[in-house]
């Protein structure tokens, strides 16, 4: 996060935000598929600007542990298509539409494998579209974090903060933070069952690191509230 921070405060802090949002589920977590490729989609932003190549690979290999990081590698497209790197924004797409055309031959195999050797034994599993809204964020964030230590309000409030910390970040890769996180939140504000509350080890991480930066975003939201300039003088 150091290239993302204007000093070293924000740098620790975010540090230590990202820390602290896998720590709470202790040594078990490293048996969540979602910690391994949450942890390999913050390689592929940091590496991105030294290694196009390098930083798909992670991202592919993240869509690997899970496939649920696939919308981060829409994120990075977008990112590159609103800062005009079309080369990079291409290879994006190309690296997205190999993954889907292999997930699509996985599924198609898996399939066949059920139908052949499952049977009528096979149970199928309920649906995913459960319209869960703000209250499904808000909570699968509290479950996943040191913030499950607090009553529910608190999470509500420091979520929207932290994603306000990045929107209002400019450093170096600041913009594919938020935009990853958007890429999660936005999807499961309807897809997602309550016990898919884990699904927030995906974007929890990623959103955290955000408050580190929340104190001059807020600053700015209560300053055009009050009609004050950012210097503090009337408007």
């Amino acid at each position: 996060f150091e290239r993302v921070s204007r000093n070293r405060l924000q740098w620790i802090g975010s540090s230590v935000f990202f820390v602290a949002s896998l720590a709470i589920f202790g040594p078990i977590a490293v048996f969540f598929q979602e910690t391994w490729a949450v942890l390999l989609i913050v390689l592929s932003i940091c590496i991105r600007g030294r290694s196009l190549t390098a930083s798909i690979t992670l991202a592919l290999l993240a869509c690997g542990f899970r496939e649920l990081a696939f919308p981060f590698i829409l994120a990075m497209a977008m990112a590159d298509v609103i800062e005009s790197r079309k080369r990079e924004a291409i290879a994006w797409v190309g690296a997205g539409i190999c993954y889907l055309a292999l997930y699509a031959w996985h599924a198609a195999a898996v399939s066949n494998a059920v139908e052949k050797f499952g049977g009528d034994s096979a149970q199928e599993s309920p649906g995913w579209l459960a319209f869960g809204g703000w209250p499904f964020i808000v909570g699968s964030v509290q479950s996943v974090t040191p913030r499950a230590l607090f009553r529910l309000w608190v999470p509500a409030v420091l979520v929207p903060l932290a994603l306000l910390g990045w929107l209002r970040n400019r450093g170096d890769a600041s913009l594919r933070f938020p935009l990853a996180v958007l890429g999660y939140v936005l999807p499961f504000l309807v897809i997602g069952r309550p016990n898919n509350d884990y699904w927030a080890l995906l974007y929890a991480p990623l959103l955290l690191p955000g408050m580190a930066y929340s104190f001059s975003g807020l600053r700015l939201l209560v300053s055009s509230i009050f009609y004050l300039s950012p210097n503090g003088e009337k408007r």
